[in-house]
């Protein structure tokens, strides 16, 4: 059997050699180094995803502790931009997947076949057992809460008991996978058997989701069950379409992973809340700095842009209110000139936060890195208008492209054009 982890250490290795990914990655080498790891074991990326796939080491927390460390220093550096922000988080996640697969029972797959039963069926400890088990990459998305959401693992919510238990499953399913379809609301509602030409139809439709999440996205795919009802028809549609299912069993008489199911879990919901404070971090708004003539260049009410030349110094203002300063000569503009600064904040940080809600991709980052460019830059006391400007049209053309943001696309425009006026 090939090595169910190929896909993911294939994404972490090109993840870690972005050139955007260069000062995270000398961090990481530096924390390795520091841990006594002989240079060569880290040298390359190659070799540090190497490392992380099998580093066994006591205590078993150390390679989280490892990622967590490179993060903060990544984060001291002076100056970022947006983009190697981005890349140093994917990096990141994607090394800490495999941090964490390397935890799991690899023998459980030949033992256990497709229905796994866990302590706790959290659906984060599943997915990177899935991955572990069963191959597959793992991305990670932020949702409210203090733990990320895994891409394709999906909870299924099966009605407790009844004669017509696997028809129950089955509605259950077709809402975990098609939510938002607009036959969800009357599927759900209705009990007992499937009407004529439903079950063909729902079946079709999982079989054509299943071979893209698998082939098309390269996913890593998983079914929780909620509960304990509909366990007997999820054993059989996991035995009949080889997807991973996890199935919660107290009584469970086997070690699945290296520790505790809640210890990984507390460790995951640390390693992210690292990463979302370096994102805050990112966006925080630097404290107005005075220029040297005296005048404050972003106050409450809008930018002032100062021009200094031999004789004179102009003053552009964009709070409607005349300024004198000394012996100079000032002048007052229209509003839409300056930057409402606490407006395109709020928009920036909107925006920021609806695009980190779309499916993973390489794109998705590439749309994170130009807002938290813009972001950064409208947070200094200074900002540069073209360079956010210039970010936010970066953003703008890939959306428009369709760059695979298929959901929640008008938000995102919504977004941008509140962006657009505020600058």
């Amino acid at each position: 059997m090939s090595d169910p982890l190929t896909l993911q250490k294939l994404l972490a290795t090109k993840a870690l050699s972005q050139p955007d990914a260069g000062r995270f990655f000398e961090c990481l080498q530096a924390e390795l180094g520091g841990a006594g790891i002989q240079p060569e074991a880290f040298r390359t990326p190659e070799a540090a995803v190497d490392l992380f796939t099998t580093w066994q080491v006591d205590p078993i927390q150390r390679p989280f502790w490892t990622i967590c460390a490179a993060l903060h220093a990544f984060d001291k550096t002076p100056v970022v931009p947006g983009s190697a922000r981005a890349a140093a988080r994917h990096a990141a996640v994607a090394l800490y997947v495999l941090a964490a697969c390397r935890l799991v029972n690899r023998a459980a797959r030949a033992r256990d076949g497709y229905a796994i039963r866990v302590e706790l069926n959290e659906p984060i400890i599943c997915a990177v057992i899935a991955t572990a088990l069963f191959g597959g990459e793992l991305h990670l998305k932020p949702v409210e809460g203090d733990v990320p959401r895994a891409d394709h693992v999906y909870l299924v919510k099966p009605s407790v008991g009844g004669e017509h238990e696997e028809a129950e499953f089955e509605r259950a399913l077709f809402l975990a996978f098609f939510q938002n379809d607009a036959r969800a609301p009357e599927i759900g509602l209705d009990g007992g058997q499937w009407r004529p030409g439903q079950r063909e139809d729902l079946y079709a439709r999982l079989r054509a989701r299943l071979g893209n999440i698998r082939h098309a996205r390269k996913s890593c795919l998983a079914l929780v069950i909620d509960g304990q009802a509909g366990h007997e028809p999820a054993v059989k549609f996991a035995a009949t379409h080889s997807v991973p299912v996890f199935l919660r069993d107290d009584a469970v008489g086997h070690d699945l992973l290296g520790m505790p199911e809640m210890d990984l879990r507390a460790e995951i919901v640390q390693f992210w809340s690292d990463l979302m404070a370096m994102d805050r971090s990112a966006a925080a708004p630097e404290r107005p700095q005075a220029s040297e003539k005296g005048g404050e260049t972003m106050s409450k009410g809008g930018t002032t842009v100062n021009f200094y030349g031999p004789a004179r110094e102009v003053t552009l203002a964009a709070d409607h209110s005349l300024a004198q300063r000394g012996d100079h000569a000032s002048a007052v503009i229209a509003s839409q000139v300056g930057t409402d600064a606490t407006s395109l904040a709020q928009a920036l940080k909107e925006l920021l936060a609806s695009i980190n809600e779309q499916k993973s991709s390489a794109t998705r980052d590439e749309l994170i890195g130009h807002t938290e460019t813009a972001v950064a830059e409208a947070g200094k006391a200074g900002p540069d208008r073209g360079r956010i400007q210039k970010a936010l049209d970066a953003v703008k053309a890939l959306v428009e492209k369709g760059a695979g943001i298929l959901e929640g696309g008008q938000k995102i425009f919504d977004l941008l054009d509140r962006a657009y006026k505020a600058l």
